[in-house]
């Protein structure tokens, strides 16, 4: 690595070789922007499976407390009369 980028600025000088840093940097910040982006996306994922989860929780809980009160309310009926 270091041949090659004595090889650059001997041949076309310090700009060419800024030139070299610039497009390392570059990809480098590219590639950190993907992972960045798949953790996300992951992240997005397992919260989607979560959200699902709990909604299907959400309706047990509701379907079990409306036949409590359908229950409750036939009770009452059968006390009443």
């Amino acid at each position: 690595m270091w041949d090659f980028l004595s090889a650059i600025f001997n041949s076309y000088g310090l700009i060419a070789l800024i030139e070299v840093a610039e497009a390392f940097a570059i990809v480098y910040l590219f590639r950190l922007n993907q992972k960045k982006q798949e953790e996300l996306l992951a992240q997005s994922e397992r919260r989607l499976e979560d959200i699902i989860e709990e909604r299907e929780k959400y309706q047990e809980l509701a379907s079990d407390i409306e036949k409590s009160i359908d229950l409750l309310i036939k009770v009452l009926k059968k006390n009443g009369n």
